[in-house]
Formats: structure tokens, C-alpha cells, sequence
């Protein structure tokens, strides 16, 4: 009897479960660390913002805050935050001197020293020879009232010589000047009674700031002999003896840090509630560049 000879059935193979699973489960987990990545950086920039709030609220500012005109973000364009390093924050503006040549040119050397700041050529003499407005006209009539110019718009003497010096709207003028015969489209903003919390938020961003104290943070000398009236509008001036100005550059908890140009070589600290009394009683004064 002839017998049918045994065949082997080729059966068509199936997917394996387990790859088919593997493959699911790879698929699930690669959606889901997306989405987890998504969650974690949507919830770093949140938090971002809440951090943000917190600190203009613990300032006791919001961010519509204006800083002469500009918001924050806007006044710290172009600028380079410098980052808290050992609990400080300090902007690498260069050192100038006043002395010798400008024996009573404070401002004019600070303005020197942000315009360096800012990647300019700028020399103290020839800011002071060809972009500062000066006026020594100082005189009594025959009653010994005493008249002279307004430091708001000249600087009152001469600074390679003598004299007073010149308010915050001089130098923001004076810097203006030079933007505009540079051909740069940064603007100086005279920016008169911020409060030290401002000062704090523009140092944050790398905004150096100058500003209107006194010769090491000592007391102001009051004379009458440094009086006089502009009689072209009857405003009284009071010229404060001792008075000296900066250009604030950083600060931590207990210290402003400041480029002192009356004669230092380094960064100099003040503590931060004599510098706030000191520039508040001299008007609150203080000059900072918008870039362009």
C-alpha cells in the first residue's frame, strides 16, 4: 500500500506579541517623555514669571514699571546682565580719573567712564572742552544779592579751573550730544528721583547708573556763600558743598559699589543707606543710557 509521504506544513509566521508590545510601549513612553519635557519647560517658564513678579513686588514695583520713559526690559536692552557672583552684582565699567586735569569735573569723568562703558573713544578733556556747556558768570548787584547760572543747564565755572559743576539734565544733554555727533542712536535719560529700588532692578539688567552724592559719602557742607539766584527766572540755588559724583556699578545686601573718578583706583563700596541718604538730599539725580 502506497503511502503519501509526509509533508511538512510551512506555517506563515505571525508578528510576535512581544515586539509588537515592546513597539507600543517605546511609542508610549517616547510621547510621554515629550509631553514631560513639554510640562517641565512650560513649568520653568512659569515659574520664571512667578519669580519675576515676586521680586518687583518684594521691590515694591510691577513690570509696567517706567524708568525715565522705558520700561525695564526696554532700558536693559543691548545691555549684558553681569550675574550675581558672590552675592554681588557688578558692571565692568572702566576707571577714569578727574584729576588733575579736571580738579572740579566729577561729571564730566563719569560721563567719560559710561561712554568708555559703552564702547566709545571718549576723552574726559575733550567732553569737557567741546560737548559740556559752561558758564562762570557769578555776580552781585549793588543790594549783594548774588546771581549766577543754572546748573540745571551749564555746568557753573570752569572744571579744568574752578567752580561748581552741573546737574543730571547737563550731562544727559552733554552725552546726547555726542550720540548725535557720532551717529549713534542711544539716548541718555536724565532719570531724577528713581528710588534705590529702581537702582537695584537697572544694575540687575547691566545698566550702570550715574548718580549725585558726596565726596565719600561724608556730610554736605551748606554755605550761603554758595547761593545765588538765576534771574532770568528767580530759581534759587543752593549749591551742596562736598558734592561729588559717581557712577553706580553694582550692589549686594549691605553695599553700593560705585567707579569713584575723585582720585580712586578701584571699585569702591559705600554702604547702601548712606549712598540713598547722601543722593536723596542731592536730588535724587541720576543719568542712564538707552542703547539703541
Amino acid at each position: 500500500m502506497q503511502t503519501k509521504p509526509k509533508t511538512t506544513k510551512h506555517r506563515r509566521k505571525k508578528p510576535e506579541m512581544n515586539n509588537v508590545l515592546l513597539t507600543a510601549v517605546l511609542g508610549i513612553g517616547l510621547a510621554a517623555c515629550c509631553t514631560a519635557s513639554y510640562m517641565v519647560y512650560s513649568f520653568s517658564e512659569e515659574q520664571d514669571r512667578i519669580n519675576e513678579e515676586i521680586h518687583y513686588a518684594e521691590a515694591g514695583l510691577d513690570e509696567s514699571t517706567m524708568f525715565g520713559g522705558f520700561s525695564a526690559e526696554e532700558m536693559a536692552e543691548g545691555y549684558d546682565p553681569p550675574g550675581k557672583k558672590d552675592g554681588k552684582y557688578i558692571i565692568n565699567v572702566p576707571m577714569v580719573n578727574q584729576f588733575p586735569e579736571l580738579p572740579v569735573g566729577c561729571e564730566i569723568a563719569s560721563e567719560a567712564a559710561v561712554l568708555q562703558f559703552l564702547g566709545f573713544d571718549a576723552d574726559k578733556i575733550t567732553l569737557a572742552e567741546d560737548y559740556i556747556p559752561k558758564n562762570d558768570d557769578i555776580y552781585d548787584d549793588i543790594h549783594h544779592f548774588l546771581y549766577g547760572p543754572d546748573p540745571s543747564e551749564y555746568f557753573v565755572g570752569d572744571p579744568f579751573t574752578w567752580g561748581y559743576g552741573c546737574y543730571s539734565p547737563v550731562i544727559a544733554d552733554s552725552m546726547n550730544r555726542y550720540f548725535l555727533m557720532h551717529g549713534s542712536g542711544n539716548k541718555a535719560v536724565d532719570m531724577k528721583d528713581l528710588t534705590g529700588n529702581e537702582l537695584d532692578m537697572l544694575l540687575e539688567a547691566g545698566v550702570p547708573v550715574i548718580v549725585w552724592a558726596s565726596q565719600d559719602m561724608e556730610p554736605f557742607v551748606y554755605r550761603d556763600s554758595s547761593c545765588w539766584t538765576v534771574k532770568k527766572n528767580g530759581k534759587n540755588i543752593r549749591w551742596l558743598g562736598n558734592s561729588h559724583t559717581l557712577v553706580l556699578v553694582g550692589y549686594d545686601r549691605e553695599m553700593y559699589y560705585f567707579m569713584d573718578c575723585g582720585g580712586k583706583t578701584d571699585i569702591t563700596p559705600y554702604k547702601r543707606e548712606l549712598f540713598i541718604s547722601r543722593w536723596e538730599e542731592n536730588g535724587s539725580q541720576a543719568v542712564a543710557v538707552k542703547r539703541a
